[in-house]
């Protein structure tokens, strides 16, 4: 669907990846790289966004194109006989992608819904889907699309809870949502808008915000809280010692530039 090698993804100890045109397989020789066969044929309309994942052990391949408003997801085991589209969307209006997520039973992701707004969408394994929520009633195409800025961003952050950070706005601005798959809500959040390279560890959502580190800690299902993690290092930089200044410390880790780990 793209210019260039897309989606790569290890399934069943081969590594598979799709061209413009096709699915490929390889074990990592040229002997062994075999075309499985046509995934999305792009000619004029490449994609701008992309995405693959690992669910029911089966592999899930998405393909959006902000020009023609387009999402598709196609299923494949590794082979062409059950190599097959199961999702197409096809929008009148504008809409913002995301990276795709999976609970036991389904997979997460967004798309334009019936008024044409930009949705978070449920869909099991049997492909029926459900719209759990409106997450925007109008999305302005941008003049050029960027991944980062413009596509969604879903993380998981225990089994059937999900992080939801939407696509900027013509202000350059996210909001930030919380679903939770178990009890079908899904709610806004706004200690969560605006925030950056978050990261889920231990079943708790960490991330920038402001110059500071965070975690948000409603992951019990109990009322919002958003918790200040504050961390300073001094000095910096620093030839023979340095102190932390926080108000919670586990363990420490120093790398050098290089990458290597000095002291644990």
């Amino acid at each position: 669907g793209a210019s260039a090698l897309t989606q790569y993804i290890e399934y069943k100890n081969k590594l598979y990846f799709v061209s413009r045109y096709f699915l490929y397989e390889t074990d990592g020789t040229l002997e062994k790289t075999n075309k499985i066969t046509n995934l999305r044929t792009a000619q004029n309309d490449l994609v701008e966004f992309s995405d693959v994942i690992e669910a029911n052990n089966k592999m899930y391949f998405q393909f959006f194109s902000a020009d023609t408003r387009q999402l598709s997801i196609w299923e494949s085991d590794g082979t062409a006989t059950n190599t097959k589209e199961v999702y197409a969307n096809n929008s009148s209006q504008y809409f913002f992608p995301s990276n795709l997520s999976k609970t036991n039973n389904a997979l997460i992701f967004t798309s334009s819904n019936q008024s044409g707004g930009t949705a978070l969408i449920s869909m099991n394994f049997d492909y029926a889907t459900t719209n759990l929520i409106e997450l925007s009633n109008s999305d302005e195409e941008p003049f050029v699309f960027m991944n980062y800025s413009h596509a969604g961003q879903i993380y998981k952050i225990i089994d059937d809870q999900f992080f939801i950070s939407t696509a900027e706005d013509n202000f350059w601005e996210r909001e930030g949502w919380i679903s939770n798959i178990t009890t079908n809500t899904t709610n806004h959040i706004t200690s969560l808008d605006n925030v950056y390279n978050p990261i889920s560890y231990n079943q708790v959502l960490y991330y920038s915000k402001e110059g500071q580190l965070w975690k948000y800690t409603n992951n019990l299902n109990t009322e919002s809280i958003a918790t200040e993690l504050k961390l300073s290092i001094y000095p910096n930089p620093s030839s023979d010692f340095i102190k932390f200044n926080t108000n919670e410390i586990e363990s420490v880790c120093i790398f050098d530039l290089s990458g290597r780990l000095v002291i644990n």
